[in-house]
């Protein structure tokens, strides 16, 4: 059953009746463990692959694990090593039971992050 926040927060965004009953109905049904294919790979200046590794994985298993925090939402971890002179890093998922996929590129080197004032525990 969704949350009270998820419910307000659907209703303010689909302002139709028809469409509050489906995502509601859609909601309820049971859904298939999701498969998926995530990739990750580092790259030079010049486009050239430095390193790269492949994972696949399921949610079947998610529940009992930390990938399956808020329902929808799955987590994932991939470690991969990026050599000093890789420039970006392009990161893909694929849904394998679809063959959707969709994927993002990291400018590199990342900013640094500011450190913490407060005294350490």
């Amino acid at each position: 059953m969704a949350s009270t926040s998820t419910a307000a927060f659907r209703q303010g965004i689909y302002k139709s009746a028809f469409v509050r009953k489906v995502t509601r109905w859609l909601d309820a049904s049971p859904h298939p463990p999701l498969a998926l294919e995530i990739a990750a790979a580092a790259y030079d200046s010049d486009g050239q692959m430095l390193n790269g590794v492949v994972d696949q994985t399921n949610t079947a298993n998610a529940a009992s694990s930390a990938g399956a925090s808020k329902a929808g939402m799955y987590r994932a971890q991939q470690q991969i090593d990026v050599p000093v002179s890789a420039t970006s890093i392009r990161v893909a998922v694929r849904d394998i039971s679809t063959d959707r996929i969709g994927a993002m590129e990291v400018a590199l080197p990342l900013a640094v992050e500011a450190q913490a004032t407060g005294k350490p525990n």
